[in-house]
């Protein structure tokens, strides 16, 4: 069912003119690992209809996995460190799909999210905040299944801006995107794993200006701006004002709300203004 909706999810965006306008995001994998070159029919039209979405200006986004190190039912530990899960396997020169990893709040990897070739963003996927399933308040969950929504809420405030700070031309958005994510609005906090924090790039970090500040030497003479290096992210044109790192622009909550008899689910990702005012809701079947 969920490998058929894509082509519903398309459908809805087509016929609502949201074409260049909508971002797509899902936390379910195959699980077990895939062989790209030898996919079953269902991964071939899995692979197909995430292309369709690609090809018509609309990113998708994915869980890179947690299955890094994880036990069989012996009791012993595998390490599947690289992706090697449909759909993130797919991910590739010609296939630009977005598949994101999990780090702690620091940059660190989380110990049990996948990386490799196919993940070249990430996001915090430790001790995230959600809404708890049967009852009111939160709990504190793990996994990249919420770093994956991370990641697409933010590229879905950037194509709110009045100025789009890239390309959103027919047929050449989706690469544009993910280059702008990777090279521009992602910086490496540890280990050279490109993370989003909350609209807040590595040249204006609060907290690295101000460690910066307190060992700058005093001067009594006018110095010009600062100007940052080449190698750094600039500014993000026409963006809002980054709110302080510690507040962050935004809160995104998921939760699974359901689930049936056959192992199905529902994901409800809630985005919440600074006043926790809820802004946005999408819900997704698996």
């Amino acid at each position: 069912m969920l490998i058929q909706s894509l082509l519903l999810v398309w459908k809805h965006i087509e016929s609502n003119g949201r074409r260049g306008k909508s971002v797509v995001t899902f936390s379910v994998s195959s699980g077990r690992p895939v062989d790209p070159n030898n996919l079953s029919p269902g991964r071939k039209e899995q692979k197909t209809n995430i292309k369709v979405l690609l090809d018509n200006d609309v990113p998708v986004f994915v869980a890179a996995g947690n299955h890094a190190i994880e036990k069989d039912k012996d009791g012993n530990i595998n390490r599947r460190t690289n992706v090697d899960t449909a759909p993130g396997i797919f991910e590739g020169e010609n296939y630009p799909l977005i598949v994101v990893g999990s780090v702690k709040f620091d940059g660190t990897p989380s110990p049990t999210s996948q990386a490799g070739p196919h993940v070249q963003l990430w996001a915090p996927g430790v001790a995230v905040s959600v809404q708890k399933k049967d009852e009111d308040g939160e709990r504190i969950a793990k996994g990249t299944s919420y770093a994956a929504p991370l990641m697409a809420g933010m590229l879905a405030t950037y194509l709110a801006y009045d100025t789009v700070p890239f390309d959103t031309s027919e047929g050449n958005m989706v690469a544009a995107a993910k280059n702008y994510l990777i090279n521009k609005a992602s910086w490496a906090r540890a280990q050279s794993l490109n993370g989003l924090w909350n609209e807040v790039d590595e040249a204006h970090n609060p907290k690295k200006a101000a460690a910066a500040a307190a060992t700058a030497t005093p001067s009594t003479t006018t110095q010009a701006p600062t100007t940052f290096s080449s190698q750094l992210a600039p500014p993000i044109p026409t963006a809002p004002t980054a709110a302080p790192y510690a507040q962050g622009t935004c809160g995104i909550h998921v939760t699974q709300r359901d689930v049936d008899s056959n192992g199905l689910y529902d994901l409800e990702v809630l985005m919440t203004d600074n006043d926790h005012n809820q802004i946005g809701c999408t819900i997704l079947r698996s």
